[in-house]
């Protein structure tokens, strides 16, 4: 009878720690989850103002044109003097087209 006892205690036991097991993994993996999702938003968000400041770019520089200027002369003359003042610039890959395309990859994963 003792043997029986103690066998069904120890069983009881081994499933409550299967539980407790159980049930933190599955804590651990929402949690992860969660911040996935949170620090997606917030880089799609980022792509999206990336791009919004590409355009806002393009606008600024087409309203500074002259007949003596482009607007590409213009954009290249103003990050050289943001690298010479030793503030970084956008780098020549970066770019309205790869922040769109990264926008839309976000979107469909």
């Amino acid at each position: 009878m003792n043997d029986t006892i103690l066998i069904a205690i120890i069983t009881a036991l081994a499933g409550l720690t299967g539980c407790v097991i159980t049930a933190t993994v599955y804590l651990y993996i929402n949690k992860n989850k969660i911040a996935e999702a949170r620090h997606k938003a917030a880089l799609l968000q980022a792509y999206k103002d990336i791009a919004a400041f590409y355009r806002l770019e393009e606008m600024y520089t087409s309203a500074l044109c002259t007949e003596y200027k482009s607007p590409e002369s213009i954009k290249r003359a103003y990050r050289r003097m943001l690298r010479a003042q030793g503030l970084s610039s956008p780098s020549h890959s970066a770019n309205i087209t790869f922040a769109e395309k990264k926008i839309e990859k976000l979107n469909q994963g």
